[in-house]
């Protein structure tokens, strides 16, 4: 199934964040060719690579993963684009794993604003809904982007209504399981990032 594969290569996305990445030689000259091609071909910009995908397929998720790979390989800081697959990929992945509560928990839960960014930009007005519920009983729902200091903002959370995860957890799996690849891909259409594709060769 596709969806199924697209989000296997892309939860890869999720990975390269904590620590810096060491490309071994074959791999790095795949990637270097593989952003080589697609600015050749295609261009740079993030515009110009979903208008040529049209769609998150397989490709593009697996071009996501190796721009995200590359960035964190030079130390470089994600782009609005990257934050957006590493929160989705995040959200998708841990909720329908562990729920909420593991979502939070884990560094996924430091890219929930890039997950609501999502939401809104894709115009899932459903989901958006959903995620400021499951947000608002965090201080000012503005869960800390600290993992220690949210661990701790879960506890007192889960102390005053027990039934937080569970309930919301039901809602997400049972009618929701935002964002979908077509409320990722509609919210980065409304991104500009001339730059999107590593230009190695500067």
């Amino acid at each position: 199934m596709l969806i199924a594969v697209s989000i296997f290569v892309a939860a890869a996305c999720a990975q390269f964040l904590a620590v810096p990445m060491n490309l071994p030689p074959a791999v790095r000259e795949a990637y270097v060719a593989h952003f080589r091609q697609i600015r050749a071909d295609h261009g740079a910009s993030l515009g110009a690579v979903l208008k040529h995908y049209g769609k998150l397929n397989d490709d593009l998720w697996l071009l996501f993963n190796r721009i995200v790979d590359w960035r964190q390989h030079l130390e470089i800081p994600p782009h609005a684009a990257d934050r957006y697959v590493i929160a989705s990929v995040g959200l998708r992945t841990d909720v329908q794993n562990g729920g909420f509560s593991q979502y939070f928990t884990n560094e996924a839960g430091n890219y929930w604003q890039d997950a609501l960014a999502v939401l809104i930009g894709g115009d899932d007005a459903a989901g958006a809904a959903h995620f400021r519920r499951v947000l608002a009983p965090f201080p000012n729902a503005t869960p800390s982007v600290d993992q220690a200091e949210r661990d701790a903002e879960l506890g007192d959370i889960e102390d005053a209504d027990p039934d937080w995860d569970d309930r919301l957890n039901a809602e997400y799996c049972q009618d929701l399981n935002y964002p979908s690849d077509e409320t990722l891909f509609a919210a980065l259409q409304a991104l500009e990032d001339p730059d999107f594709v590593p230009n190695i060769d500067k």
